[in-house]
């Protein structure tokens, strides 16, 4: 499910990105990241912008910086690379709760206009409540050590991360529930950028390993 959820294009760029920085660093899961350095700019995905998301149905409207950063985790209010970890590890695991509830408020609050990823997932979540159609499952737990952070000449952050995900079940109208996705380890590319109040996520690519 992840991996089809983006554009080809995306795909090569991210992959180009991270096969031609000139430097990485691991880290695990918790725990500060070490200072990164890299002589060589990598592209981006495309350029800054200020966050714009549209209000789910029902709510009041789109998050505020400061409720958003009450909800998310605590480092990630911080500029640096240890914020921009802690951030899009909080995307990653977000993703498959919002696949299930169509819930988008966080999600919206944290994705830049722009991000194919972030609307496809929310198109997806919304045409599965039109349809009636129940997801259950699909949670990732962050393999620890599988980290990596590459910075990027527009003051953008490149995270990608190893997940393991659980299996995805669906029910559709009038059917039993059935396996939609078998679980699998997953490599998320999520690139973010700081916006003066938080980072926010410019794309994502997802592919099983």
């Amino acid at each position: 499910m992840p991996g089809n959820l983006v554009r080809m294009q995306t795909r090569r760029v991210l992959s180009l990105v991270l096969a031609a920085a000139g430097a990485m660093v691991m880290t695990g899961c918790t725990g500060e990241p070490a200072p990164i350095v890299t002589e060589t700019p990598v592209p981006t995905l495309s350029p800054g912008a200020t966050v714009a998301p549209s209000p789910s149905p029902g709510e009041g409207g789109p998050l505020r910086d400061e409720e958003l950063l009450a909800i998310l985790p605590p480092g990630a209010e911080r500029d640096d690379v240890q914020g921009a970890v802690v951030t899009a590890h909080f995307f990653v695991e977000l993703f498959p709760e919002v696949a299930r509830t169509a819930e988008f408020e966080v999600w919206d609050a944290l994705s830049l206009p722009g991000c194919d990823f972030c609307a496809n997932v929310r198109s997806r979540a919304l045409s599965d409540v039109e349809l009636g159609i129940a997801v259950r499952g699909g949670d990732v737990e962050l393999v620890e050590g599988t980290t990596e952070t590459v910075p990027q000449d527009d003051e953008a952050l490149l995270v990608a991360v190893v997940v393991s995900e659980a299996d995805l079940f669906v029910t559709e109208p009038g059917q039993a529930e059935r396996l939609a996705v078998a679980g699998a380890d997953v490599r998320f590319l999520v690139l973010v950028r700081y916006d003066g109040s938080a980072w926010r996520v410019v794309d994502v690519e997802a592919n099983r390993i």
